[in-house]
């Protein structure tokens, strides 16, 4: 038969390792607030009570001369102790995304998708970053530029220098270009003639090796012919919507009308068009529709006189 004293050992051991492990969830349930950022208060001030319990209840259990008391259980019911499960969950529902109704994960649910994560003047080449270059000492800055020049038939006059002269800025010009800038060349005289290798709606190419190396050949094909009309290219060019329009011409007849250059100016949605000049002898007048055209559309107006072009 178990002796009093044995019985007594055995319940202090059964009551020190209840108390250890209501140590260990107090231990517990704190780390899961500060990792979780739940609220344990409640379930924290519970553990606490339980603790006390069961210390009163050790002294109600065993008399002064440490036997066990009168009606005292063989065996503690912890749950009297702990506090339910459900007044222990830890409430981090605010911590989490809320998905009801969502279907599917999708890329787009975590974060931006690639083409979305595409910055504002970033390509398809994962580049940004705009460029300036030059044609005939006039400097545009963008990442998107339109070469709109004549090439009518007095483009070919003086033994051909003046479309030789276009040609070789043009191309010099898009040296500058790096393989994540854009652009698109119209040639024009009373119709068009697009750099279009891929055909289909006209639109900007990219200036890597493969484009600019279709350029050049295009540009090298070009010979000078027909009468001028300036209306129609421009239009075009501007709705590329570039950064960037260089327009050359060596014609001031015809003019762009008033009419004509107001309608330009609405149409643009923030191009800059710098204008070029071709001429034979000094500057007549610096106020022709072409510097007005640049003027009206925030770039440079300059004159060249075709006799101090390099001969061929």
């Amino acid at each position: 038969m178990t002796s009093p004293n044995s019985h007594r050992s055995h319940q202090l051991a059964w009551l020190c390792s209840i108390i250890l492990h209501l140590l260990l969830l107090s231990t517990v349930l704190i780390t899961v607030r500060q990792r979780l950022g739940g609220t344990v208060e409640q379930a924290g001030r519970d553990v606490s009570v339980a603790l006390v319990k069961l210390e009163n209840d050790e002294r109600r259990f065993f008399d002064e001369e440490g036997e066990l008391a009168e009606g005292s259980p063989n065996a503690i019911d912890s749950s009297a102790y702990l506090p339910a499960a459900e007044e222990l969950a830890v409430d981090v529902s605010g911590d989490l995304p809320d998905l009801k109704g969502s279907g599917s994960l999708r890329v787009g649910d975590v974060g931006p998708s690639l083409a979305e994560s595409t910055a504002p003047g970033r390509d398809r080449f994962g580049e940004s970053g705009s460029t300036i270059t030059s044609v005939f000492g006039v400097r545009g800055e963008g990442s998107r530029f339109v070469y709109v020049f004549d090439r009518s038939g007095s483009m070919g006059g003086h033994g051909g220098t003046p479309i030789r002269a276009a040609k070789s800025e043009l191309l010099a010009s898009l040296k500058d270009l790096k393989p994540h800038h854009q652009f698109q060349i119209i040639f024009y005289d009373d119709g068009i003639e697009l750099f279009n290798p891929l055909g289909g709606k006209a639109k900007l190419a990219w200036a890597d090796e493969a484009g600019r190396n279709l350029a050049t050949a295009f540009v090298r094909g070009i010979d000078p012919d027909g009468g001028t009309d300036h209306v129609q290219p421009l239009n075009l060019a501007l709705d590329m919507a570039p950064d960037v329009i260089f327009f050359l011409t060596d014609a001031d007849e015809p003019p762009l009308t008033t009419t004509q250059l107001k309608s330009i100016r609405r149409r643009n949605s923030g191009t800059t068009i710098h204008a070029i000049e071709f001429g034979v002898g000094p500057q007549s007048s610096s106020n022709n529709f072409l510097a007005r055209l640049a003027a009206d559309n925030g770039g440079q107006y300059r004159y060249i006189n075709i006799r101090q072009l390099p001969a061929r």
